[in-house]
C-alpha cells in the first residue's frame, strides 16, 4: 500500500491461485452456518465487531498516521 507521499508503508504478501482457490472455499464453507443464523443473530455478532473495531480506533489511527507524516 503507498500513501499519499508515494511511500510504501505496508505490503500484502504475494498470492497464486491456490490462496484465491483456498479463501473462494473457505467463504463458500462459511456460507451456510452464516445464513443459518437468525437475522438478530447476525446483527448480534456484527454488532461485536464494530465495538472491537471502535474500541480499536486509537491503534489504526495511530498506524494512518505514522503512514502519512
Amino acid at each position: 500500500m503507498i500513501n499519499f507521499f508515494f511511500e510504501v508503508f505496508h505490503s500484502v504478501p504475494d498470492s497464486n491461485a491456490e490462496d484465491v482457490d483456498a479463501a473462494v472455499k473457505a467463504a463458500h464453507n462459511a456460507f451456510k452456518p452464516w445464513a443459518a443464523l437468525s437475522a438478530a443473530d447476525r446483527a448480534a455478532f456484527l454488532a461485536k465487531i464494530a465495538d472491537e473495531l471502535i474500541a480499536s480506533r486509537y491503534f489504526f489511527v495511530s498506524y494512518l498516521k505514522k503512514s502519512i507524516y
